[in-house]
């Protein structure tokens, strides 16, 4: 993990590199983002958008409804593909439903490994790398919680 020092470094040359594009779009930013070694206009912005998103929390209001072998999840985000068929697989009952950007949009939620290839999604997200498994195993919680309460009745 970078130094205090280090992640203050990297917020100021995102900070020149945003600016240059600003003032002169991608060949005014080109020059910054070789010399500090980024990617992207992009790659800067999510360095910007993380640093805020760093110093507060970010609600994520997590919603089942489950109807027999009806399960229903409402995610206030826009889930990969595969995280979706993970909490499908591992949820009880005939079907489940994942439908996203409900209960207020709050963006990308990617997966553990699309971090490691820089995707647009990772760039633009508010949360933290690990966060879309976590968030999985807690539909897949509350969904089972949901059930074990039907069968008790």
């Amino acid at each position: 993990a970078p130094s205090n020092a280090e992640k203050i470094e990297l917020y100021d040359q995102a900070c020149e590199v945003y600016d240059a594009y600003k003032r002169g779009g991608q060949e005014a930013a080109r020059l910054y983002l070789k010399q500090y070694g980024l990617s992207s206009v992009w790659e800067a912005i999510a360095i910007l958008r993380r640093y805020k998103a760093a110093s507060r929390f970010v609600t994520l209001p997590l919603s089942v409804v489950r109807m027999g072998e009806l399960s229903f999840i409402f995610a206030p985000f826009e889930m990969f593909a595969p995280n979706g068929q993970y909490i499908k697989a591992h949820t009880p009952g005939a079907m489940t439903f994942v439908i996203t950007c409900a209960n207020g949009a709050k963006g990308y939620l990617p997966m553990e490994h699309a971090y490691d290839y820089g995707v647009y999604e990772t760039y633009v997200t508010l949360v933290q790398r690990g966060t879309a498994e976590k968030v999985a195993q807690c539909f897949i919680a509350m969904i089972e919680g949901l059930k074990n309460k039907e069968e008790t009745k």
